[in-house]
């Protein structure tokens, strides 16, 4: 008997269901990993103004912050997966604009992904190719901690999120980040 066909998975979900699906994929990586992402920065960012705070690691998941750390972060990757549609080049790109999104956030929790993604965007103008070479700086750093049965991740991790918090603080000082709302100059 010749062997039975494998059924067509995708013809026994229909149309809405799958629409579903597509949507709770792009969306899924916002949940646990965009707070925490957040949530790193946040702890680095005290730590290199020499105070040093773990208890920031899993604030984001407040009722406060929660909501507008997502809302901005899936805004953010719902840019960059948009230009990325048109060729892989421009999604890089977009990534390395946004690269400083998640900094701004947990330093600025009061503006509005709008804000967010302009001062990022103000943040990286003229810097993406310095940006994509840093990147490029620690790619031996990782392959050394891979080689090292993945313990030195531990390692590589921190100092590369380190280097991104110094980064952050000398690009921050070429941006006008506007204060929170009701705030009086003093």
């Amino acid at each position: 008997a010749p062997p039975t066909p494998l059924p067509n998975l995708f013809s026994m979900i229909p149309v809405p269901y799958a629409l579903f699906l597509i949507a709770l994929l792009l969306c899924l990586p916002a949940f646990p990993p965009n707070p925490i992402s957040v949530d790193v920065c946040a702890c680095f960012l005290p730590a290199s103004r020499g105070n040093s705070h773990f208890a920031t690691l899993f604030s984001s998941f407040q009722r406060c912050r929660y909501r507008p750390i997502v809302t901005t972060m899936l805004y953010m990757q719902l840019q960059v997966f948009l230009w990325s549609l048109l060729f892989v080049v421009p999604g890089i790109i977009k990534s390395y604009e946004y690269r400083m999104v998640p900094y701004i956030i947990s330093d600025h929790p009061y503006l509005t992904p709008d804000q967010a993604l302009e001062a990022s965007r103000a943040m990286t103008d003229g810097e993406k190719t310095n940006l994509f070479v840093m990147d490029l700086s620690f790619v031996g750093w990782y392959l050394l901690g891979i080689c090292a049965f993945c313990l030195g991740i531990f390692f590589v991790v921190p100092y590369a999120e380190a280097t991104w918090v110094q980064l952050y603080h000398v690009l921050r000082s070429r941006v006008s980040i506007p204060p929170p709302p009701g705030h009086m100059p003093g």
